[in-house]
């Protein structure tokens, strides 16, 4: 699929290597455009909605298991 978007002329792709529950899914994704949105680079927004998301889990259930955040990579960030 990676490549696929590659080809297609995409710079870089975010994604996840495992499925990830909805909520933390859609906490990071937001957090991420919000933050690449303000004009950090797509790196910077990746690590800084990874560490919320961590955070807001460790909250809600008392730890920060890497299934809810560990799964999301970006490949191809040539910012």
């Amino acid at each position: 699929m990676r490549r696929a978007f590659h080809h297609a002329g995409a710079e870089s792709v975010l994604m996840s290597l495992w499925k990830v529950p909805d909520k933390e899914t859609t906490d990071l994704m937001v957090s991420f455009y919000r933050i690449w949105l303000d004009g950090q680079p797509r790196q910077t927004a990746l690590r800084r909605s990874v560490l919320n998301v961590m955070s807001k889990t460790k909250e809600r259930s008392g730890h920060s298991h890497p299934l809810y955040w560990g799964g999301f990579v970006m490949v191809g960030c040539p910012e």
